[in-house]
């Protein structure tokens, strides 16, 4: 066999600057001058021997162990057919790892060295993958979206009519394209990755995908339907990412039961309420928030934050943190607690202090409320500036959205749209994932003092003059309400805050009562 040259990329400044970077680029650069490599039966056996000593590390004892042996099977037999697949992996791992450098890196040289092998398609997945998480903008989602397309073009079925990386890509660009708004082009990419491509680990997230997309579209019996395969698919695997899709897809099903079943047979909504406990006594609960997975977060004033998981009682965790704000949860978990002047973040623990612009900057001294968005942005409402102010993932401050005086809460869906809640005027604007206003809806409540909205579209509206909660559609038709009275608990006194969680469940704090109860 001839010789096999890797094509390297030009290192940029940034990555000259990194230590690691720069060490991996010299190991590199040494595969790529063994220019006259004989192939041999041993070198592939010593291949594979270094192969799955990686695959037993990674397992074992996880990625970062295994790294050393994908990295050095690569090095020693560039041309062996697992030198791409160690490629692939240690992307994956770099990536998980959160270097995104040598992640980059990596996926750079699966593009350019190895683009006649299905690894080729992963490092492009892999190159998608990082644009988003780098994204600042919907320009870098298209970016990444242009780069997943390519994949299925590149890399079609027959040549390559096994290719993971291919329905990976589908599933990917579905997702990207729900967010970006486009449910009819999301919709056929996961249709491509369930009927184009053979069964696999992505095909579960394909019909989770299809069916978001058919229930935002209000095809209420497919939708059921699609998320009942990607149970079913889950069956057949055991695998962690697969049971986090199969109890995704369950949750989404009672959440349409909830809204779409039970109202057909006249029964209501929500049947029982429950008050949760912490092993305490609750004093002063203010806040609540709830992740789409069920766990609740419970800021109490006069005690503090309180972690509570989901489908039990118990305080997971506590932080000691005294007059916080509402809580928030952001799409990827992360758990947030405004303190006046600094947001803090919990596991890991962190705060951040934001400042306006100008010559005088001004930092943010009475923050209340807050959201964080699919790209990283944050939206926070401080007592002392009208509107909410918007920030980049970095910090810097961005136009500020709406301009009512008397913001209260803000929220954000799956796709990255954000609702604000004004008490004056009394109403709810609705943004787009460019910050461009496309609906307001006006509902003529007393003193609204907090909001939710669910995977559905449905939003969640707490009048803290009734005690009560107005559930409508993003067109503003009422959907339900919750009356002050709860079931099995009595009247609520003086409701502050109030969560939803992907599956339906509200939690409403009560401050007179002292108690956080669960609605299901």
């Amino acid at each position: 066999m001839g010789a096999y040259v890797m094509r390297l990329p030009k290192p940029t400044p940034c990555l000259a600057r990194s230590t690691a970077v720069r060490a991996l680029l010299i190991a590199t650069t040494a595969i790529c001058l063994a220019v006259s490599t004989v192939w041999s039966q041993a070198d592939e056996g010593a291949a594979t021997r270094l192969m799955v000593e990686a695959q037993r590390l990674e397992q074992s004892r996880g990625g970062e162990a295994a790294l050393l042996e994908y990295e050095a099977l690569v090095k020693r037999f560039p041309q062996s057919p697992l030198a791409p697949k160690a490629l692939a992996a240690s992307a994956l791992i770099q990536f998980d790892l959160g270097d995104l450098e040598r992640a980059e890196l990596t996926a750079k040289m699966l593009v350019d060295s190895y683009s006649n092998s299905g690894e080729g398609a992963s490092g492009l997945v892999m190159q998608a993958r990082i644009l988003v998480e780098r994204a600042a903008s919907v320009t870098d989602l298209n970016d990444a979206l242009t780069l997943l397309k390519r994949v299925p073009n590149l890399f079609g079925g027959n040549r390559y009519p096994l290719l993971e990386p291919r329905a990976e890509a589908r599933v990917f660009a579905g997702q990207l394209l729900l967010q970006l708004g486009d449910l009819g082009a999301a919709a056929t990419s996961f249709v491509e990755a369930i009927e184009d491509e053979p069964k696999g680990r992505f095909t579960l997230a394909a019909h989770l995908g299809l069916g978001r997309v058919l229930a935002l579209r209000g095809d209420r019996v497919s939708a059921m339907e699609a998320f009942q395969l990607a149970i079913n698919e889950g069956l057949i695997n055991d695998d962690p990412a697969s049971q986090r899709a199969v109890a995704d897809a369950r949750r989404r099903l009672s959440l349409l039961y909830r809204f779409w079943i039970r109202p057909a047979i006249n029964q209501t909504v929500w049947t029982t309420s429950q008050t949760l406990t912490i092993g305490s006594e609750w004093k002063k609960p203010r806040g609540v928030a709830a992740s789409a997975s069920g766990e609740v977060l419970v800021n109490d004033t006069a005690v503090g934050a309180y972690r509570i998981s989901p489908d039990q009682d118990g305080a997971a965790s506590s932080v000691a943190v005294r007059n916080a704000g509402k809580p928030f949860i952001d799409g990827k978990g992360r758990r947030y607690l405004p303190t006046q002047s600094s947001v803090r973040q919990m596991d890991p623990s962190n705060s951040t202090i934001f400042a306006t612009a100008g010559e005088k900057p001004k930092q943010l001294e009475k923050l209340q409320a807050g959201a964080r968005g699919i790209l990283g942005e944050w939206y926070l409402i401080d007592k002392a500036f009208p509107g909410v102010q918007v920030f980049s993932k970095d910090g810097n401050i961005l136009a500020p959205l709406s301009e009512d005086l008397e913001v209260v809460d803000v929220a954000i869906d799956e796709r990255g749209r954000v609702f604000v809640l004004s008490q004056k005027p009394s109403r709810v604007t609705i943004f787009d994932l460019d910050r461009q206003s496309v609906n307001v809806i006006s509902g003529g409540w007393s003193k609204p003092g907090a909001l939710d909205v669910d995977w559905l579209g449905n939003i969640y509206v707490l009048d803290t003059s009734s005690n009560s909660v107005a559930v409508i559609d993003e067109s503003g038709t009422r959907v339900t309400s919750i009356p002050a009275s709860l079931p099995g608990v009595g009247a609520l006194r003086a409701a502050e805050d109030i969560a939803v969680d992907g599956s339906g469940q509200v939690f409403i704090t009560d401050s007179k009562l002292q108690t956080v109860y669960r609605l299901n």
